[in-house]
């Protein structure tokens, strides 16, 4: 007979990890399913951290190591490298069909959090890897002493270029939008960069090299030019993971899931947590409070049959 969790939470973020400590600490028969390799999910794509209580100052990947070891702790079961794929709902069970088989449970808390926007720029898929990165923490050493371009729009990407001017010789700021409005925090540090050039409005138009990135070209001010890089970072906004749940719930129309207050969508026992839920503000502590109200209404709504 195949297994039945109580629970399967889908995404090892900020919000599936307390919702495994506290479906845990509720003695249900739990699992979390996350498809990288590490715990945190865009945590480990966070410099710095200075808005979560208890830690006045700490990178993204640090507090990522610090939720695995409270995991650790309590013995919660996950599976690294599992993408979930589709998930229905059959007999009131949970069918989530993944790369690395079906899991099923009584309920669901899915956490899958967002994607990287890709921009479809010539060259952006054949050089993926190869001088074209999604992520400024992850790759920023390898490019120490060299010439970067950042390529996107907003906030996003200026945070991605002031990481780098850490690293690279020079970074080359290319925003698609044509006006920038930045915090006070960040339009200090942006105005006191000096190896950051920046163009505003432009439209990519292709990244080229033979092996590896060599330039990139773009049009800007009616003029088409090109920059000689070593490597081109992509930050154009992220996306709500919501194709493997879309048939079980309502999204608004930017793809995010609409919840009641108690996380839950509308099929029954199945939660949506994070980034990925509708909601005014998207930062770590409010993940964290996704994923406990989830679990205790899960665990409410097995035991009780109400919340």
């Amino acid at each position: 007979m195949e297994k039945v969790y109580d629970v399967l939470i889908v995404g090892a973020g900020p919000a599936g990890v307390t919702a495994g400590i506290y479906a845990k600490r509720a003695n249900l028969d739990i699992l979390i399913l996350e498809k990288e390799f590490i715990v945190g999910g865009l945590l480990n794509f966070t410099s710095e951290i200075e808005n979560y209580p208890g830690f006045p100052k700490i990178k993204g990947f640090e507090l990522s190591q610090k939720f695995e070891e409270h995991l650790k702790a309590l013995n919660v079961p996950i599976k690294n490298g599992v993408e979930v794929q589709k998930v229905k709902k059959e007999n009131d069970i949970f069918i989530a069909e993944t790369n690395q088989g079906i899991f099923k449970s009584k309920s669901l808390i899915y956490g899958a959090g967002w994607s990287f926007v890709k921009l479809g720029v010539e060259g952006e898929e054949k050089f993926r890897g190869r001088g074209v990165s999604y992520c400024a923490v992850c790759d920023a050493p390898f490019y120490k002493g060299k010439k970067v371009a950042v390529l996107g729009r907003g906030e996003i990407a200026v945070e991605e270029a002031l990481y780098l001017t850490r690293f690279a010789s020079k970074v080359y700021l290319l925003l698609l939008n044509k006006k920038l409005s930045l915090p006070p925090h960040l339009e200090k540090e942006f105005k006191e960069a000096k190896n950051l050039e920046v163009f505003l409005g432009v439209k990519p138009l292709k990244i080229d090299g033979k092996l590896f990135v060599e330039k990139i070209v773009f049009e800007y001010e009616n003029e088409i030019k090109e920059l000689s890089v070593d490597g081109v970072f992509i930050f154009a906004g992220l996306k709500p993971n919501v194709e493997p749940i879309k048939d079980l719930v309502e999204t608004t129309k930017a793809g995010f899931v609409i919840t009641d207050e108690n996380m839950q969508t509308k099929t029954p026992l199945l939660f949506a947590v994070g980034d990925i839920r509708d909601k005014n503000l998207r930062q770590i502590v409010t993940a964290c409070n996704d994923g406990a109200i989830a679990a205790q209404a899960a665990y409410k709504l097995l035991k009780y049959g109400k919340v």
